[in-house]
């Protein structure tokens, strides 16, 4: 599939994303466990709640296995680094990449250039007060004159758009919601409009992702031309296909 960015733009940008089930089954999350490193297997430990661990440990081998299909290497092979910032790279290839997850779906990302990916689970939650807390005052309140069955996915909408530029930027929420803003996201890149200069989210757009019922996702690259390739696939296939490659 491709989403074709505005007429300013001119590069294209190559991505592909896979969206997956938490693995909940012990023997799978072993088989997924196995192809860590041991940075990614100490931080699965780490986490106290099971829920937690299950979703890290699932993203973090489905990204795995995408890059070892991608680069033809054993899923455990590849080089996965992490950023002083919280971002995974893969080291030496060109590779960008980014990881979500939420509630039973997790997401994962690769691409020749910046990017940043998220997904939320739509949970009935009081997103008025958290537009307004967290949202621009215009974003807050086009999702105020929503009515209340698109409240929570329009609130989304814009949640995981931006959640999906400061992945790409690199920046976390170092950089406030507030500071830029987003068209209400759609299928087609909309480059971003800052409200306050941040020099790491120049020239970076956003588009809504198609998502399994319940979810929301968002997709954020460079502006241009996008090719985005994208999947729903178990995170234990993947990584018996990204094997195969390495034979």
């Amino acid at each position: 599939a491709s989403k074709e960015g505005g007429s300013a733009f001119m590069s294209e940008i190559h991505a592909q994303v896979i969206l997956a089930r938490v693995e909940t089954d012990a023997e799978k999350l072993a088989v997924l466990t196995d192809v860590l490193a041991p940075i990614e297997a100490e931080r699965a430990q780490g986490f106290r709640q099971l829920a937690d661990r299950q979703r890290f440990v699932t993203a973090h081998g489905l990204l795995r296995a995408a890059l070892g299909m991608k680069l033809a290497c054993h899923p455990a092979s590849v080089s996965l680094v992490r950023k002083p910032s919280g971002q995974w790279i893969c080291e030496g290839r060109g590779l960008h990449v980014s990881l979500a997850h939420s509630g039973k779906r997790v997401a994962v990302a690769i691409a020749d250039g910046a990017v940043g990916i998220d997904i939320e689970e739509m949970t009935g939650g009081d997103v008025l007060a958290l537009a307004r807390d967290w949202l621009t005052p215009a974003e807050a309140a086009v999702v105020a004159k929503a009515g209340p069955a698109a409240m929570e996915p329009l609130f989304l909408r814009y949640w995981t758009a931006k959640e999906a530029v400061l992945k790409a930027a690199g920046t976390g929420l170092s950089v406030p919601l507030a500071d830029f803003c987003v068209a209400p996201p759609g299928p087609r890149p909309q480059p971003i409009t800052q409200l306050k200069p941040h020099a790491a989210l120049a020239g970076l757009a956003v588009a809504s992702l198609p998502a399994p019922d319940g979810y929301v996702a968002a997709l954020s690259l460079p502006g241009g031309t996008w090719r985005i390739a994208q999947r729903d696939e178990e995170a234990v296939d993947a990584l018996a296909r990204g094997k195969e490659v390495d034979r």
